[in-house]
């Protein structure tokens, strides 16, 4: 989730975030641009825990990036420098589009602070803590499994799942033609180069569980991935791979769109041209998991 920060003006008044009230699920990043001269401090307007007072600094034409890892219906936020500006994010639990009506109504019983009137009693429950965990379990795991697969990291914990065996699948490995140019051009300013890779990754990742694949190694700006993990039906693996790669390949020209456009209208680089690659190969391959 991308928030552009205010451009400074000399106009007294309440100037806030784009958009003013981000919505996120727990696990998701969200991500402020600053487009202006100045530098910003966005602070938390009340101390929230387990998150510190601080979210972070953003240097004049530059992004900050922070991930959520735990619940809370609302946190209100302002730049410690520039008092005038504010925000609100809102955190779910789990997508708008999975919660049940009464979830809905405790999540906004919990944005707005307030308790259920005599008609609604029956929605009457503890509290919501801010801070909650949603996942006690795995909270201490929790930076390796923003490095593995949910597929791989689901059988680290049971030994008899390990197997050496051979089976049909299908492997694609994506990658971006004329990056290097990219990069070589922004040099100077890396943070425009990891914001596009972010937002590529997090879309691309999407993509391939979505089409039942897995993830195998991110490498800049190359992906490896293969298909049939978890089924020994070579037709099936081919057909989710090549529908995944054309669905990565639609969605990425969005992600171009939108980069292009900062790239150039905001930092003047205009000579910029991308697209996006991928080799397909199925067969029997001899794998241990």
């Amino acid at each position: 989730m991308s928030v552009a920060i205010p451009l400074r003006t000399n106009e007294p008044g309440t100037r806030y975030f784009t958009p003013r009230f981000v919505s996120i699920v727990v696990g998701q990043t969200i991500t402020w641009y600053n487009v202006g001269k100045d530098i910003h401090s966005l602070m938390f307007d009340t101390e929230i825990p387990p998150y510190d007072i601080k979210i972070g600094d953003i240097t004049p034409v530059g992004t900050f990036s922070k991930r959520f890892d735990f619940y809370v219906p609302r946190i209100d936020y302002s730049c410690a420098t520039h008092p005038e500006e504010k925000g609100t994010i809102v955190i779910y639990e789990k997508n708008e589009d999975e919660m049940t009506d009464t979830e809905r109504l405790r999540h906004l019983q919990g944005f707005l602070g307030t308790k259920p009137p005599d008609v609604l009693s029956h929605l009457s429950h503890e509290p919501i803590i801010y801070g909650k965990n949603v996942l006690p379990d795995i909270a201490n795991y929790i930076s390796l499994e923003k490095f593995l697969d949910p597929s791989i990291y689901c059988i680290l914990g049971d030994p008899e799942l390990y197997q050496l065996q051979s089976k049909n699948m299908t492997i694609v490995f994506w990658d971006i033609s004329s990056f290097s140019v990219v990069c070589k051009l922004l040099d100077k300013q890396p943070i425009l180069i990891s914001g596009f890779l972010r937002d590529y990754s997090d879309m691309a990742i999407k993509c391939i569980h979505h089409h039942r694949g897995i993830v195998d190694k991110l490498n800049g700006d190359g992906i490896l991935s293969f298909f049939g993990f978890k089924n020994d039906n070579q037709k099936s693996s081919a057909y989710d791979a090549i529908t995944a790669a054309l669905e990565l390949r639609q969605n990425f020209e969005n992600i171009k769109k939108k980069w292009i456009e900062i790239w150039s209208k905001d930092f003047g680089h205009k000579e910029i041209s991308l697209d996006v690659k991928c080799g397909i190969n199925t067969g029997v391959v001899f794998l241990v998991y």
